[in-house]
């Protein structure tokens, strides 16, 4: 039964991305930019000096995959992501 709403939940997103423009269409890779660039500024990086302590919610591993890999080919990346939803 949680293999049959599991699959439900990934078709009803995968459609709503094979329909959005931001994700499939002539502006995609929009919607996985901004995702991207919030996950950049959780990273050790961006934490401000200071005495209270800064816990990244993004690790470095992470963070270099997504600047280095899924930044520069975002639109790619945003069809992937919407197609890989439709398939499961």
């Amino acid at each position: 039964m949680v293999r049959v709403y599991v699959g439900y939940e990934w078709l009803s997103e995968g459609l709503e991305k094979l329909s959005d423009p931001l994700w499939f269409g002539p502006k995609a890779g929009t919607a996985l930019n901004g995702f991207v660039q919030e996950a950049l500024h959780k990273t050790a990086a961006f934490c401000p000096p200071g005495p209270a302590e800064c816990y990244a919610d993004v690790s470095n591993w992470y963070a270099a995959f997504l600047q280095n890999v899924v930044l520069p080919h975002v639109t790619g990346w945003s069809y992937i992501v919407t197609l890989g939803e439709l398939a499961v």
